[in-house]
């Protein structure tokens, strides 16, 4: 995937990925927390439990709307907004197949 320009790419995405990559050993604190707000969405995204049901609702909402807190996010830690978006949806659609969920996702129109 393409990174913006001055950013880095995302080239698969796991939610561990973005937080151990040897390239944000050196990052800022608060680089390393936009990564931490990302995998936390994810993480929420891919929750089985019903007591997170909310949690998952709204991380799911968050990446299919991609608004301004997400793109402020990306961002801020240098990331491509699409490209942290199709990566994350693409992971949570696959952890939602492998839990024999139906289809979570619906794409809508930032596709």
């Amino acid at each position: 995937m393409q990174g913006r320009p001055g950013g880095r790419a995302l080239t698969a995405y796991t939610p561990v990925s973005i937080q151990e990559s040897p390239q944000n050993s050196d990052a800022s604190p608060e680089v390393r927390l936009m990564l931490a707000v990302i995998n936390n969405a994810v993480c929420d995204a891919c929750s089985r439990s019903k007591w997170r049901r909310k949690e998952r609702d709204d991380a799911l909402r968050w990446f299919r709307n991609a608004g301004q807190d997400f793109q402020v996010v990306c961002l801020s830690a240098g990331l491509d907004p699409a490209a942290v978006r199709e990566a994350a949806l693409d992971y949570i659609e696959l952890r939602s197949r492998q839990a024999g969920r139906k289809r979570l996702i619906p794409r809508g129109p930032s596709q």
